[in-house]
């Protein structure tokens, strides 16, 4: 090639280069920051484009676009492009709209009821803006989206309606592109959420989608959703909704963005949507539920049985049969003027069963117990009701013409809604009803277009509580709300505690109920309450499965029992037999004496939209097997429950396969410590509930009382398990007046937290313990605290100091212990060292040499101050073996020996290897062992002595 030819030829490579630049600078065009209102954003066409006009032809809107007019990134939320507005609520979730008439909706809707809030308290988000040459493709992307519009399959018309070809947007995580979503793509990799109801299910049932998906993206159609009214925090009057203005099928839904960040989803969900309310601290007891025509009488006896066997009681939900009812008519056909059922609905007390119900209800309220009563409201309000005619004078009719004269069910209407609160349920308030069991079964409309009566109605009765209901607590803010309803979908989560429904009794029901309330964490609906024991049945319930329910129940969100209307079904636990009323009554005092630390995560809940019981996903999203076990959930960081939801089958254990995530864990029943990530087989006879906590745990707990009012954190039971290797560990008691809104205030804090810490080394051979000094305060918040610390699965310590001072040793009598269950929990074994006399006002230790735990009794010390434990043993290689075979198993070895009396020869082997163990044991961890091995020696002697087992069944 000459060199002419070659200066052509690169003139004409310097020209596309150039002209390639000038596309690209088109493209991507750069300016300075955009500064504009937050609340108008930014408007890419309303000042040049005319949209109509835009529509006929693309190439005018790009001439109409001028350079200034387009940022290459903004701070404001909000961008409108043509009949679009895209709101970036977070750097992963977008919202997008499309209105023909280019009007769009700021107001808060029935599902995003604090979006206003959360955008006009939240940070800028920064967004990159591009658009193509000829102005048919738009670009919005963050950190983690990508959003792209525009005519991507066909030629250009304007502003084209949102479809597959015109939007898709892309997730992208830690750089790295994720997933893509297009318009009304299916999501097969949707964890779902949950559903209205388990009525007459048997096993499992069809699930809503949730918001949490392996794909890394949730779709919230709002488009019809009714709109909030401005709120007003002053306001007692109740917020209500209206329909949208517009007929128009717009569009207006929410795209998020996450990844595997569900944490971080959830935690939107909330601020967005809603936060959880924590529930008054009684909710989170003992409900006793049962549809029977129990009459006063009845009821108080059935709470002296309670009191009689021991069983803590919280809540009695009292069914239909308390009102007026009308069961042969009702199985003939008869309705009544609404066409419901006639007595399905009613107001007015049945004063056969009830005839003094003021006088009942008192009775209830000394006995420390909360009432609530069933309802079913969409029969309105029929003449015959004892209040029928103020609530049909509130309403403008005339009471004296009864017939067909009644006041149809509109909770719609708000006229309707507070002559209905003031007329008909305050009346039964004011006698001492606690608060409403929501039982709505029927149609799905209201007087609203799409108003779902369901959330509608949850919504009224909640904030009627909270707003309207005259204040119990002296200058309390407001009582706090609680009913028991129905979900009715997306924000239903604010209106705590849900009713699952009337389920069939069955071991696949119970598995389900398990997986279903952890799917309903990713919808924020963390206080199920399912009918422990189920509620539909064809025969008696055995009393494995009622045990093993009642076991799931003691560690969920809500604990209730419940059955329908059949002699055969027994919910009164006493009435198995005793080996498993035994087994049953422990699970429920287990409950009781981890209620700081349930009470700890419901103020979690509500700060960050994390349910107390959630999926193992939520913390290992990248690991498979976190989804293939579907009902191990974590209660909390840092406890990992596996309920045994299948048979025995005639066998003294059941052998569940378990799976540990990443991290060191220790079996609470047996004293075990495994490394995950692990899938193992592990052994659990009826009365173990297999608890997994992770080492270096510190779990606030109390002894059970008869309530959860009666349940007090005084003395706080620090319970720590440092584990083989005596690890450190740290976490927060929260507490607050346990009744009031006051917990929800912005300004003048009325609750309280206190931190508790460890730091524990082999190396020193010493752990150190500190309760830090309380921060914040509330109605009633004690001044001083006394303190029980139990450090679990370690030898006898040589030396315990509080506060730099020596605490002398106590020792426990034989006599009162008791062999014949050996409870892994707190509910009997912790009590032991409450019962020792308190000989010195330092405080005393003592050890639990068969339940390997070191138990510290503290006298009461000022919750304002700052205590420190040292707990110091004498030699460190000695210490590593006494807690390698404190961590070995066998403490759950010896309780399992106890329940093994048949199966003795074919245990010989295993006794051999106990004994050998023991052996070891009593030269490592001294004279203590002592008292181990002789009473390992007199269970293993009564086994060899056993001629026949006792047969529970």
């Amino acid at each position: 090639m000459s060199r002419s030819a070659a200066g052509t030829v690169l003139m004409a490579m310097v020209a596309a280069i150039a002209i390639l630049a000038g596309l690209l600078k088109q493209s991507h065009m750069v300016m300075s920051q955009f500064t504009a209102n937050r609340a108008e954003g930014i408007d890419l066409t309303s000042r040049e484009v005319n949209p109509q006009r835009a529509r006929r032809q693309c190439s005018e809107n790009v001439n109409a676009i001028k350079e200034s007019d387009l940022p290459r990134t903004f701070q404001e939320r909000k961008l409108t492009y043509g009949d679009l507005r895209f709101t970036f609520l977070t750097e992963f979730a977008v919202r997008v709209e499309q209105s023909k008439s280019h009007e769009f909706e700021d107001a808060d809707t029935l599902i995003f009821e604090s979006r206003h809030e959360f955008l006009s308290t939240s940070d800028p988000i920064d967004v990159t803006v591009s658009i193509s040459p000829n102005g048919e493709i738009l670009e919005l992307e963050t950190a983690n989206v990508r959003l792209v519009y525009g005519s991507l399959r066909e030629p250009c018309k304007g502003y084209p309606p949102l479809s597959e070809g015109t939007i898709s947007i892309d997730v992208f995580e830690d750089g790295e592109h994720f997933d893509t979503w297009k318009w009304r793509m299916d999501d097969p990799k949707n964890l779902y959420g949950t559903t209205r109801t388990l009525d007459n299910v048997n096993g499992s049932c069809p699930l809503e989608p949730g918001m949490i998906s392996r794909s890394g993206w949730a779709v919230v159609d709002d488009t019809r959703s009714p709109l909030f009214e401005e709120d007003s925090n002053e306001s007692k009057d109740i917020r209500w909704v209206s329909e949208r203005s517009t007929k128009e099928p717009d569009v207006d839904f929410t795209f998020f963005g996450y990844g595997t960040k569900y944490k971080t989803m959830m935690g939107l969900y909330v601020r967005l949507c809603g936060r959880v309310p924590i529930p008054p601290r009684f909710s989170l007891g003992v409900w006793w539920s049962r549809w029977w025509p129990c009459s006063a009488n009845e009821l108080k006896a059935l709470v002296q049985e309670f009191e009689k066997h021991k069983v803590p009681l919280d809540v009695l939900v009292i069914d239909m049969d308390w009102h007026q009812v009308a069961y042969e008519l009702m199985e003939r056909g008869v309705v009544d003027f609404s066409g419901q059922p006639i007595g399905w609905t009613g107001y007015t007390w049945n004063e056969t069963l009830f005839p003094d119900p003021t006088t009942f209800l008192s009775w209830c309220h000394e006995k420390g117990l909360r009432v609530t009563l069933n309802l079913h409201p969409a029969g309105g309000v029929q003449p015959w009701e004892k209040d029928f005619p103020q609530m049909a004078t509130a309403m403008g009719g005339d009471p004296s013409r009864v017939q067909n004269n009644y006041v149809p069910f509109n909770i719609g209407d708000r006229k309707f809604s507070y002559a209905w609160f003031d007329h008909i349920l305050r009346p039964l308030e004011k006698q001492g009803i606690d608060f409403w069991w929501l039982d709505w079964q029927q149609k799905h409309v209201t007087s609203i277009e799409m108003l779902n009566p369901t959330i509608w109605l949850n919504h009224v009765f909640f904030n009627d509580m909270e707003r309207r209901r005259p204040i119990a607590i002296p200058e309390a803010d407001g009582i706090r709300g609680l009913i028991f309803h129905r979900w009715g979908g997306l924000g239903s989560h604010r209106y705590q505690v849900g009713f699952s429904g009337d389920a069939f009794t069955s071991w696949e029901s119970l598995r389900f109920q398990v997986y279903f309330t952890l799917t309903a964490a990713n919808v924020a609906f963390g206080h199920w309450s399912h009918d422990i024991g189920g509620f539909l049945a064809k025969e008696a319930t055995p009393p494995e499965l009622f045990t093993r329910w009642v076991q799931w129940g003691a560690v969920s969100a809500i604990f209730r029992t419940h059955a329908w209307r059949k002699e055969y079904l027994e919910r009164r636990t006493w009435k198995y037999p005793e080996r498993f009323f035994r087994t049953m009554r422990e699970a429920i005092r287990f409950r009781l004496s981890i209620a700081p630390y349930l009470y700890t995560l419901n103020r979690l809940f509500f700060e960050s939209g994390i349910a107390p019981i959630y999926p193992v996903y939520y913390d290992y999203p990248k690991d498979d097997d976190a989804y293939r076990f579907k009902t191990q959930f974590f209660l909390g960081e840092s406890v990992l429950v596996v309920p045994a939801t299948s048979s025995l089958e005639g066998k003294m254990f059941l052998e569940k396969q378990t799976y540990l995530p990443p991290g060191t864990w220790i079996e609470w029943h047996s004293g075990k410590q495994l490394h995950g990530p692990l899938k193992t087989w592990r052994r659990a006879a009826l009365e173990d509930l297999p608890i997994w906590v992770r080492e270096g745990t510190i779990l606030p707990m109390a002894f059970p009382g008869k309530t959860m009012d009666d349940t007090k954190e005084n003395p706080l039971i620090v319970t720590l398990f440092p584990g083989q290797r005596l690890m450190s560990g740290s976490t927060y008691l929260y507490t607050d007046d346990g009744l009031s809104t006051d917990y929800k205030l912005h300004t003048g804090r009325r609750y309280a937290s206190t931190e508790l810490l460890s730091r524990c080394s082999l190396q020193t051979a010493e752990c150190g313990i500190a309760v830090l000094g309380t921060k914040g305060s509330y109605r009633g918040m004690p001044k001083a605290r006394a303190y029980i610390f139990r450090v679990l699965f370690a030898p006898p310590p040589e030396t315990v100091m509080l506060d730099g001072v020596n605490i002398p040793r106590s020792y426990y009598s034989d006599a009162a212990e008791d062999n014949a269950t050996l409870e892994w929990s707190l509910s009997r074994s912790g009590s032991r060292i409450e019962n020792l006399p308190k000989t010195n006002s330092t405080g005393f230790w003592s050890y639990d040499p068969l339940r390997l735990a070191i138990e510290i009794s503290v006298p009461s010390q000022p919750i304002a101050t700052d205590s420190f434990l040292s707990v110091k043993w004498s030699d460190t290689s000695v210490l590593q073996e006494s807690l390698k075979l404190c961590h070995s198993g066998l403490y759950g070895d010896l309780r399992a020996l106890l329940g093994v009396r048949d199966k003795l020869k074919e245990m010989d082997a295993e006794l051999g290897k106990l004994q050998e163990r023991l052996q070891v044991g009593s030269q490592t961890m001294g004279a203590d062992w002592l008292y181990t091995m002789q009473e390992a020696n007199e269970i293993l002697q009564s086994l060899k002595d056993a001629k026949a087992y006792e047969s529970y069944e």
